[in-house]
């Protein structure tokens, strides 16, 4: 499936005016599991790998990022269904889902996102994340489209405070840059 979406980390006044401005279809919460690989293909691949639960349910999630420095996201998501989180994936069943030669993948952590979800119209969903990791707290607005974005949502976003002006930064680079800082930071 491919998937493309709108992003941009945003102030937590700004998340509470978007909150506040609409009537959300959905509020769910759901937690994304890390891994990464020793050897860096991932990386280099541009991909992550992450293992979601929602509504307790849970699928490895693979995401291939199609292009760089935007607020404009265009992934491949490869999805697969799961029983259990592991601490390790082996290097042959990390190869069957991501057809990659990665090696085995170790969880580094996680991540809570509660998220508002609503269909603006029948091609565009705005999400609204608030996640927590590693003692960090950070906010979000994803608008997902088909088609046309409407140039209309984007005003009215924009009104309410967030602005798509600037690269987007996932969940997945969030989360590994605090990871660092939290585990790897020498001057602390």
């Amino acid at each position: 499936m491919q998937e493309t979406e709108l992003k941009c980390i945003i102030n937590k006044d700004v998340f509470e005016n978007i909150k506040n401005a609409y009537t959300w279809d959905k509020i769910i919460t759901q937690e994304n599991h890390y891994y990464a690989d020793t050897s860096g293909v991932l990386g280099s691949h541009r991909a992550t790998f992450r293992i979601r639960t929602s509504g307790g349910i849970s699928r490895i999630q693979i995401k291939l990022h199609k292009n760089r420095n935007s607020p404009l996201q265009i992934c491949e998501e490869l999805e697969f269904p799961i029983n259990e989180i592991p601490e390790h994936i082996s290097a042959d069943k990390a190869k069957e889902y991501t057809g990659l030669d990665v090696g085995e993948l170790i969880r580094l952590g996680s991540n809570t996102t509660i998220r508002h979800s609503l269909m603006w119209n029948e091609t565009t969903e705005i999400c609204l994340d608030l996640s927590t990791y590693l003692d960090c707290e950070d906010y979000e607005i994803e608008v997902e489209y088909t088609g046309e974005l409407p140039a209309k949502l984007l005003d009215e976003l924009k009104a309410l405070g967030a602005e798509f002006k600037e690269n987007s930064v996932g969940k997945y680079t969030r989360f590994i840059k605090r990871f660092n800082e939290v585990f790897f930071d020498t001057k602390r």
